[in-house]
């Protein structure tokens, strides 16, 4: 989505894409309520241009993990194991190398894996003859090789193992039974460098109902959980390095989630009573509530107008009417900035080649700004380039399957 990032990015991905809820805001706290920081707004903007570059400082020493150079080694080894999950850690190794955590993500929320026991076995690496022997195993499958190019010592191990849920589902015409959990650990050393863990669970038809999915990438770690009781379904990210957390995500939604009711319902309101949601970039807390029903009903008065300009200058307010976002300084427990959104357009032309005349047209948008105790404003281009926006969306695109 143009422009609309970070906190925009979550009001749209929360709110539209995912049935356009109803943000209630939490029990506890009213984050609305919270007075403005003290500091200055100048150091609050400085803040906020640079967490971003913070962020990715953290996330730019992740090419450095130790069981990126392991993984490829591996590769050059040229064992021949068709094999899903080992594909999946070479495709862990792979993100981790691009640091892009959308990717990380992707890999791990796809349940494309076949029934491990299918290869189960235990492979050894011969730095001698450069060949692999395999011996049988009944319950796991597991591969010993040197770490490092030039080794000539197995000190590098990749154990799977892999439950079965009894549960079957159709995926792409082709029936498989799905997994209850899952577990894939490379050890180097006898240190562990990565360890990927999930478990599920589902309905009779195969439809997900919670997923707990656990990925450690050497000094970085990545939990992911999402549950639904067609009660409440509640969505989880943590992302860390050490015992610091740079990035989580959550939101929690209350109402009628039935799969057919979904389908059959002709708004938001018929299964939805209320959500709310919130995400953190290390010191900053993003929060938002939206009326869902307020700003549909509003819609109904202008939707019919033929004048793109004028739509879209009522639908920005409406989302500054039946919408609040703020931004918070979790250290102080205070607010930042607040955020108010502004219409965009942008022209486009092009020659008519029969008539050698420019056509122009113009499209219409809109966009948050930061809005300061000050009254001063600064917009979302500051974390343009730092992948946020596709990563929140890999979560939401999972949720969305509950």
């Amino acid at each position: 989505m143009k422009n609309k990032l970070l906190l925009a990015f979550l009001a749209i991905s929360i709110l539209f894409n995912a049935c356009k809820k109803k943000v209630e805001e939490p029990a506890e706290q009213d984050p609305f309520k919270l007075g403005y920081s003290n500091l200055a707004v100048e150091e609050h903007k400085k803040d906020l241009e640079t967490t971003g570059m913070d962020f990715m400082k953290k996330v730019n020493t992740m090419p450095d993990e130790k069981f990126i150079k392991v993984m490829k080694h591996l590769n050059d080894l040229e064992l021949e194991l068709q094999s899903n999950n080992l594909k999946q850690m070479n495709s862990f190794a792979e993100g981790a190398s691009n640091k892009s955590l959308a990717k990380i993500l992707e890999t791990a929320t796809n349940n494309d894996t076949e029934k491990l026991s299918d290869n189960y076995g235990i492979y050894t690496y011969s730095s001698s003859t450069k060949k692999w022997t395999r011996t049988s195993s009944t319950d796991k499958l597991e591969i010993n090789f040197p770490a490092y190019e030039n080794g000539t010592v197995n000190n590098a191990k990749i154990t799977m193992t892999y439950v079965l849920s009894g549960i079957n589902a159709s995926i792409e015409d082709e029936l498989l039974e799905l997994p209850k959990s899952a577990t894939a650990t490379l050890v180097v050393d006898r240190v562990e460098e990565m360890k990927f863990s999930s478990a599920y669970e589902y309905k009779p038809d195969g439809t997900p109902t919670k997923t707990d999915i656990s990925l450690k990438m050497g000094s970085f770690t990545m939990a992911f959980n999402v549950a639904n009781n067609a009660e409440v379904l509640t969505n989880s990210f943590l992302f860390s390095k050490g015992t610091e957390n740079l990035f989580s995500f959550n939101s929690t939604v209350n109402g009628t989630l039935n799969l057919n009711l979904a389908n059959e319902s002709e708004t938001p309101t018929d299964i939805v009573k209320n959500a709310n949601a919130n995400f953190e970039i290390m010191n900053i807390k993003f929060s938002g509530i939206f009326d869902v029903k307020g700003f549909s009903d509003d819609q109904k008065a202008y939707e019919n107008l033929e004048s793109e300009q004028e739509r879209n200058k009522k639908e920005v307010a409406g989302l500054n009417k039946f919408s609040q976002f703020v931004a918070i300084n979790k250290t102080t427990n205070s607010i930042i900035a607040k955020t108010e959104f502004v219409s965009v357009s942008d022209e486009y032309c092009h020659t008519n080649w029969y008539t050698d005349q420019q056509i122009c047209n113009t499209s219409y948008d809109w966009e948050p700004r930061l809005v300061f105790k000050d009254g001063s404003k600064l917009s979302f281009e500051a974390f343009k380039e730092n992948g946020f926006a596709k990563l929140i969306k890999e979560i939401e695109d999972y949720g969305d399957k509950f």
